[in-house]
């Protein structure tokens, strides 16, 4: 799409399909489905969406960097949809750093939302 819905990323979406993934993936122990879900669905948005210099994910992100006002937001959702989707993934995985960020989302969650 021309403009800037076609550059529109959204990742609280794409962490709430990875923790759908991962939920199908721990249904037909297929590991490759996890392995997608993890590195595309809830690490890639996650390292787009958080904000190294205040913290917690914005609600939307444009692809080539542009940054609308009105999409600088930091919506409650996204961040429910990042603590669901980082414990599900280290829970399948134990992989430490899934269970760091999710505690890095967590911290900021619960002391900015209420």
């Amino acid at each position: 799409l021309p403009g800037c819905l076609g550059r529109l990323q959204n990742p609280g979406h794409a962490l709430e399909a990875g923790w759908f993934l991962l939920q199908y993936a721990a249904e037909n122990d297929n590991k490759k489905i996890q392995r997608t879900a993890i590195e595309k669905f809830v690490e890639l948005p996650y390292e787009r969406g958080w904000d190294t210099d205040h913290g917690g994910l914005f609600y939307f992100l444009d692809v080539d960097g542009h940054c609308p006002t009105q999409w600088s937001m930091k919506l409650w959702w996204p961040h429910s949809e990042a603590l669901v989707a980082f414990l599900m993934a280290y829970s399948q995985t134990k992989k430490p750093e899934l269970l760091e960020k999710f505690f890095k989302v967590y911290e900021y969650t619960f002391s900015h939302v209420s």
